[in-house]
């Protein structure tokens, strides 16, 4: 994370390391801080993802209509129609217990 922050300093982008980085520069924020977030960021960024597509995997298992539907709308045509006994329209994945 080091060696990218300071290519960061050195050669700023439109991304949210190059926002701490610019932190650095104006005197607001020390660099050992400025890694540490990005660490941080990284670690965060991940888990968050990879929890999501496991608690996503875990409730199209428990709803396998919605597996179903799912599964038809990524390999239909504008012909085809939606399995038998599929809703036409998919819950939110946050509502399902």
């Amino acid at each position: 994370m080091g060696s990218l922050f300071q290519r960061k300093l050195a050669d700023p982008g439109d991304d949210v390391l190059s926002e701490v980085g610019a932190k650095v520069r104006a005197g607001e924020m020390a660099p050992q801080e400025a890694i540490s977030m990005g660490v941080t960021m990284l670690i965060a960024g991940h888990e968050t993802t990879a929890t999501m597509i496991s608690l996503g995997t875990l409730a199209l298992f428990e709803h396998p209509d919605q597996l179903a539907l799912l599964r038809y709308l990524s390999i239909s045509s504008s012909t085809s129609r939606p399995p038998t006994g599929t809703p036409r329209r998919s819950r939110r994945a946050s509502g399902w217990t």
